[in-house]
């Protein structure tokens, strides 16, 4: 049995693709998932799983989602070992600039073209970002809600599903 992160791209924002935590916890656990524990109504789950294959886990829950609610929303999935690294190799968090600013961009996939000249267009006054094999790390010192650097911009450029989380989040999803 393995421990999981689960984050849901889009949900409970500006009150769009409404779905309760206690609901979340309860569907996922009639498809099988143990130990779950949601953070936030942000779309934050931790859960541990016999099932150790991540592309079955996040179809498992996507369908469960669409079933109970009508919405199709993304999902990705790793290991919270896997989030851990993601987190060490952060080198604005090693450079130790205030962590209210930074925040990971999650990708489903790693892109195959980066185009970093187009992100590095978007990006605001003091604005810094660095892209690994599967996230993008942001140094938002204007807040990540003035930033052009969000999913949506992401997704467009790096060609992937992806979703953005605020280091203190990830942090906690560690604990």
């Amino acid at each position: 049995m393995k421990d999981f992160v689960a984050l849901l791209r889009g949900i409970n924002v500006s009150g769009k693709n409404i779905i309760k935590m206690a609901d979340l916890s309860l569907w996922l656990e009639q498809i099988g998932l143990l130990n779950i524990k949601t953070y936030l109504q942000s779309g934050n789950v931790l859960f541990s799983s016999k099932i150790e294959t991540i592309d079955t886990l996040e179809e498992m829950m996507v369908q469960q989602i669409e079933q109970k609610t009508g919405l199709k929303i993304p999902i990705l999935i790793m290991t919270v070992q896997d989030l851990k690294q993601i987190i060490n190799e952060n080198p604005f968090y090693k450079q130790n600039l205030d962590v209210k600013f930074l925040h990971i961009t999650f990708l489903k996939l790693a892109p195959l073209n980066i185009n970093s000249l187009a992100l590095e267009h978007k990006k605001g006054e003091n604005e810094q970002f660095e892209i690994k094999e599967r996230s993008v790390y942001l140094y938002c010192p204007n807040g990540y809600g003035s930033t052009k650097l969000h999913n949506q911009t992401i997704e467009n450029q790096l060609k992937t599903i992806c979703t953005t989380r605020n280091m203190n989040t990830c942090l906690a999803l560690t604990k």
